[in-house]
C-alpha cells in the first residue's frame, strides 16, 4: 500500500513540476475560474453516441486565435496551479469507479455524478489543488486517483473500463429487470383472480424476451435476452455446485467491491468477449439443504440456471423479504427488496438498508 501511495504521489509532482507560482488569493475571481474551466474542459452532450470520441481540450492557443484567453491571461487569472488544475480535469473526463465502495462516478466537463441521487458537484480551485465535492486531489498514476476527504482519509478511483465499454447497459438492464418483475406480479395478480385466459398470454410473454425498450441495441438485447429468467423472487441453481437459491438483487456489472472476491473460475473472460467486470451479478439467498445455515453471495449470470423444481426454498431469512407464490413456483419481492431495487435506478449499488 504504501509503494502506491508514492506512486500516487510521484504523479502528483510530477503535475507541479513548473508550476511555482501560487494562485490569486482565496476566493479571487471564482467566476473568471468557472469561465476558462468551462471553455478549456469539453462537456459531451446527453444524447453522444458512446462511440464518439471526447474532443480533446483546447489549448491556451487555441483559445486565444478564436479571442479567447491567452496563456498570460490564463495566468493572471488563475495562476499557474489553476491551469494545471484545469489541466488534470481535462484528463479526468469519463467514468470512475470508487475502489472501497463500488460507487461510479462521472466526469463530465466541470461537474462530477457520484450516482448517489445527490446530484451533479461542480469543481473547485483552491490552494490546497483541485476539489471535488470536498475532497482535494492528491496524486495519480495510470488508471488510478487518490483523494485526500476533509476528515483527512483517503479515496482511490480507478478508470471504470466495464462501464466505459457500454456506458447505457446498466440503465436498459435495470430497466428490463424491472419490467420483468411487473410481468411476473401481473401473472400472480391472473392467477389468484383465476383469469386463466390472461394468465396464459402473460407466461407466454414471460417466456419470450418481452420487456426491453426500442433504444437498446441487437448485442444489448442478447445479453438481456440472456438473463430474462433471472429477476427477483426467482428460483435458481449454481450450475458448477447445483446449489439451490433465490435471487434478492441483481447489478448490472461487476463491481469492484465484488470483483476481489471472485474466484479464478469466474473472472474468465465472458463469451461475448468483454471483460468478465462487464457480466451481470445476482444476489442470491442459498438454501439451508445446501449450506448450512444458508447466507448470501453473489454469483456471475453465466453461473446460474433457472430452477422451478427448487421451490419452495428453506431459510429462515425468506419470510422476511419475499412472498411465495405457488402458481409461479417462486416469489415475489418484499418492501425492503423493492427499495433496494428504486435505490440502483439513481446508481446505489444493490444493498439492503435496516
Amino acid at each position: 500500500q504504501e509503494g502506491v501511495r508514492q506512486l500516487l504521489l510521484q504523479g502528483s509532482r510530477a503535475l507541479a513540476a513548473g508550476a511555482t507560482a501560487d494562485a490569486p488569493g482565496a476566493g479571487d475571481g471564482p467566476g473568471q475560474l468557472r469561465q476558462l474551466l468551462m471553455e478549456m474542459v469539453p462537456r459531451r452532450p446527453p444524447t453522444e453516441a458512446a462511440e464518439a470520441p471526447t474532443p480533446a481540450p483546447q489549448s491556451p492557443g487555441d483559445l486565444a486565435a478564436r479571442g479567447g484567453p491567452s496563456f498570460e491571461e490564463l495566468l493572471s487569472a488563475v495562476g499557474a496551479k489553476g491551469v494545471a488544475g484545469m489541466a488534470l480535469l481535462a484528463d479526468l473526463q469519463g467514468y470512475w469507479e470508487d475502489l472501497a465502495s463500488g460507487f461510479v462516478i462521472e466526469i463530465n466537463g466541470c461537474e462530477a455524478d457520484y450516482n448517489d441521487g445527490t446530484g451533479p458537484w461542480e469543481a473547485t480551485l483552491t490552494s490546497d489543488g483541485l476539489c471535488l465535492r470536498s475532497s482535494t486531489f492528491v496524486g495519480a498514476m495510470p488508471g488510478l486517483i487518490e483523494w485526500r476527504r476533509p476528515d483527512g482519509s483517503q479515496m482511490v478511483w480507478a478508470r471504470a473500463d466495464h462501464v466505459i465499454e457500454d456506458p447505457t447497459w446498466a440503465e436498459h438492464f435495470l430497466r428490463y429487470k424491472a419490467a420483468r418483475i411487473v410481468l411476473r406480479r401481473h401473472m400472480v395478480a391472473s392467477l389468484k383472480e383465476e383469469d386463466y385466459s390472461s394468465a396464459a398470454s402473460l407466461q407466454e410473454a414471460w417466456h419470450t424476451t418481452w420487456g426491453y425498450g426500442k433504444d437498446v441495441t441487437p448485442s444489448q438485447e442478447l445479453r438481456l435476452a440472456a438473463g430474462r429468467y433471472f429477476v427477483q423472487g426467482a428460483m435458481v441453481r449454481h450450475t458448477r455446485h447445483k446449489l439451490r437459491a433465490v435471487i434478492l438483487g441483481c447489478e448490472p456489472w461487476v463491481r469492484a467491491t465484488h470483483a476481489k472476491r471472485m474466484s479464478e473460475a469466474e473472472r474468465e473472460m465472458p463469451e461475448w468477449g468483454r471483460s468478465y467486470r462487464s457480466q451481470p451479478l445476482y444476489c442470491c439467498l442459498i438454501d439451508d439443504r445446501d449450506v448450512p445455515g444458508g447466507g448470501v453471495v453473489f454469483i456471475p449470470e453465466r453461473d446460474l440456471e433457472p430452477a422451478d423444481d427448487a421451490y419452495p426454498l428453506e431459510s429462515r431469512f425468506a419470510d422476511a423479504l419475499l412472498e411465495a407464490e405457488d402458481g409461479i413456483r417462486g416469489y415475489v419481492p418484499k418492501q425492503p427488496l423493492r427499495a433496494a431495487a428504486q435505490r440502483q435506478m439513481i446508481g446505489i449499488p444493490f444493498m439492503l438498508l435496516q
